[in-house]
């Protein structure tokens, strides 16, 4: 995706042209961008420019591996267990269904409309019954997010008062306001990865002030393991979409150059997701 980048104000970020996610391929002078930025050192270079342009102020936020880890702490920030009722629209990724009954007893589903929009009485309906409700912001539609904040107002309003989810990892990430997003729900999660060549890193972003009052205690009481992986698989991750990008573009082209770019990108994936499903790495650092 191209497009320009969002100014927030008081901070310097980098540019970014051009964003290549998902299994795209990814050309040598890009990948040198991300892999080879000049200045050295934790705070430098491209992808902690992306951490600190889209993980929201650092008392509001954690950077977890992958979004399924950032639901499951979402969860039990949420004090969902094995007696709460979840709700969630009917459509939604397997992983996501999985992870949420990690935690829940149930799951209560919602309709969308043809806009994807949440049904609003379906939705209303099944958050009585919930102790959290799961939002999706589908692809980053602007109509959505008006109709999601609406939506929130409403959910707001219920005796039971449940837990909000929203989730923004197929949205195209834009710099979190949690001062805004608060209004609508307690939490934001995204998944970054789904737009940038990096092997992980899915922010957590407390939005409300129970859900802020909630990752402190959290951050306090937790001792997740620290990262032992090398940079090796972040590099193997975009250096497998550059030979995807040679694949792609040779001619005559390589056999099937789609197919085998797609296939080198999922052997590097495999480096670095062998944990993303294991209910004990979720709060492991991304």
């Amino acid at each position: 995706m191209a497009g320009q980048r969002p100014q927030v104000e008081g901070e310097e970020h980098p540019v970014f042209e051009r964003v290549v996610g998902g299994e795209l391929p990814l050309s040598p002078d890009e990948a040198r961008r991300w892999l080879d930025e000049p200045g050295g050192g934790e705070d430098s270079g491209p992808i902690q420019g992306v951490c600190r342009l889209f993980g929201g102020a650092p008392e509001n936020a954690v950077w977890l591996r992958f979004g399924r880890s950032v639901l499951g702490i979402a969860l039990d920030l949420a004090g969902v267990g094995a007696e709460t009722k979840v709700a969630m629209p009917s459509y939604q990724c397997k992983v996501v269904f999985d992870k949420t009954l990690s935690r829940c007893a149930s799951l209560l589903f919602y309709q969308l409309r043809a806009d994807l929009a949440p049904d609003e009485e379906g939705i209303l309906d099944a958050a009585r019954r919930a102790g959290a409700v799961v939002t999706c912001a589908y692809f980053g539609s602007a109509g959505l997010d008006d109709r999601l904040a609406a939506l929130g107002r409403r959910l707001r309003s219920l005796a039971n008062e449940p837990w909000i989810i929203e989730d923004r990892a197929m949205a195209f990430p834009a710099p979190v306001s949690a001062a805004d997003a608060a209004a609508r729900c307690d939490f934001l999660m995204y998944s970054l990865r789904k737009s940038y060549p990096v092997p992980d890193g899915a922010p957590l972003v407390a939005c409300s002030e129970r859900a802020r009052e909630a990752l402190s205690t959290w951050r306090a009481a937790a001792s997740g393991p620290a990262p032992d992986e090398p940079e090796g698989p972040l590099r193997v991750k975009v250096l497998a979409k550059v030979k995807r990008h040679a694949w792609v573009t040779s001619r005559p082209p390589v056999d099937d150059p789609g197919l085998n770019g797609l296939r080198e990108s999922v052997a590097s994936e495999s480096l670095i997701s062998a944990l993303d499903a294991d209910n004990r790495a979720d709060a492991r650092p991304g």
